[in-house]
């Protein structure tokens, strides 16, 4: 956590929060968290089902880590 940075919501962001919401039928505050990713050509990892299937994303269903290190010996 202490490697990120803080970035203002301003006004070109809050209006590519806002075309990602649309595009993608995502809530605002959804769109908001997702558009920097894209922004910054980078990927967002979330265990959130609704951010699931969109490009630049990583998604891993809740409990997928715990399963995962139980099967591992």
């Amino acid at each position: 956590m202490r490697l990120g940075r803080v970035r203002e919501l301003t006004e070109h962001r809050a209006m590519a929060a806002a075309d990602a919401a649309l595009r993608h039928r995502l809530t605002i505050a959804h769109a908001v968290v997702y558009s920097p990713a894209i922004e910054h050509g980078g990927t967002l990892w979330t265990q959130d089902a609704d951010y699931h299937g969109l490009p630049s994303v990583r998604y891993f269903p809740k409990g997928w880590a715990r399963a995962s290190s139980i099967a591992s010996p």
